[in-house]
């Protein structure tokens, strides 16, 4: 089953370059798992993994894109009925 166009969240391991983290902790005391949480659309499920925050009319805006091999897992997000009425 496919979720591409589905809300979904995303855990995967962040990866960093070399400087990235000068001024902020050494290399050694680098977490050898960076967890990150990201939640949208799901555009691709591929080599990249995409995830967009918003979609509008002429496409997703915002795009994260994960290397595959980061990902640890993408889950569907249920869209339970409507939880607040409209302002008004």
């Amino acid at each position: 089953m496919s979720l591409v166009g589905q809300t979904v969240k995303c855990e995967w391991r962040d990866a960093w370059q070399d400087g990235a983290l000068d001024g902020f902790m050494s290399v050694e005391g680098f977490k050898d798992e960076f967890l990150i949480t990201t939640v949208g659309f799901l555009v691709r499920d591929g080599d990249v993994v995409s995830i967009a925050p918003e979609r509008a009319e002429d496409g997703y805006r915002a795009t994260t894109h994960i290397p595959s091999v980061l990902v640890r897992s993408i889950r569907l997000l249920e869209e339970p009925g409507v939880t607040r009425a409209p302002a008004m």
